[in-house]
């Protein structure tokens, strides 16, 4: 006997179906608007003289990476948590470019 009408049966184990609810929807926001900040650091950064400031913007965006891949669980809000990950990529890649130009330091 089937218990779950249309097929709808539960998948992934408890933790899955935690972080891929309301929580998950939650860190993508969370992931989103810490590139938002992350990109604003290394965009003062492209400052002439202000360079240094990506030694904090780079290991900043990095948590951000990985609070938006926990909020890729939930299929249904993906949105917010796809454009934290691209943001925070985006900020890593741009002060690691910086850093090389202005040899570390300006």
């Amino acid at each position: 006997m089937d218990n779950y009408p249309n097929n709808n049966r539960p998948t992934g184990s408890g933790a899955g179906r935690i972080l891929g609810g309301i929580f998950g929807a939650i860190l993508g926001f969370i992931g989103f608007i810490w590139g938002i900040t992350a990109l604003a650091f290394v965009a003062v950064a492209f400052i002439p003289f202000l360079g240094w400031l990506n030694w904090i913007a780079v290991p900043f965006a990095f948590p951000g990476i990985v609070i938006s891949s926990i909020g890729l669980v939930n299929p249904d809000t993906r949105g917010f948590a796809t454009v934290g990950v691209v943001i925070n990529s985006a900020a890593v890649g741009i002060g690691i470019f910086r850093l090389h130009l202005g040899f570390g330091v300006i």
